[in-house]
């Protein structure tokens, strides 16, 4: 543990004089009908140092989205050469046509090297952009037909035989 005196104590986070502090930034997408949409989530260190950086990461199903299903699972190390502040780390969302609610995923960082980890965890939000069909139009009214006249006699209105009077 460091002396009390290189520590300083920043809301409920404690950061280390000198270490760079590593981040990662949350994505969000329509996630497409058909085939794969890339959600880029950018890993960053608050400041540039000449020591190389690295920091593991790996997807994580702690959401509502299906790993395999939803998304395809990745994990690796991201490697920061002295002088670079920034990396991105790609995951495929896979497209479908399934009216759902928005779904979640994370990416999770862990083991950093020569830097500290400020924040862990980048969410990626698949927002739905399936609808539903709109309902059938309703049925066509019937035809219309007149109510019967109760009055109305056809033997008073029938024409005439050929050559006949009307009455």
């Amino acid at each position: 543990m460091l002396p009390r005196s290189t520590i300083e104590t920043l809301e409920p986070r404690r950061l280390l004089h000198g270490s760079p502090a590593i981040t990662i930034s949350d994505a969000a997408l329509a996630e497409g009908d058909d085939g794969t949409t890339a959600y880029v989530f950018t890993v960053s260190l608050s400041k540039a140092t000449s020591r190389r950086v690295s920091v593991s990461f790996a997807t994580a199903a702690d959401g509502s989205a299906i790993a395999g299903e939803d998304f395809e699972a990745k994990r690796g190390t991201l490697t920061f050469a002295g002088g670079q502040t920034s990396k991105t780390v790609t995951v495929l969302v896979n497209g479908d046509a399934t009216v759902e609610g928005d779904e979640t995923f994370a990416l999770k960082l862990s083991r950093a090297s020569n830097a500290f980890i400020a924040d862990s965890r980048g969410v990626g939000t698949i927002v739905n952009d399936d609808v539903l069909p709109p309902p059938p139009p309703p049925p066509a009214p019937p035809p219309y037909e007149p109510p019967p006249d109760p009055w109305y006699d056809p033997a008073w209105y029938s024409p005439p035989g050929e050559g006949g009077a009307y009455w």
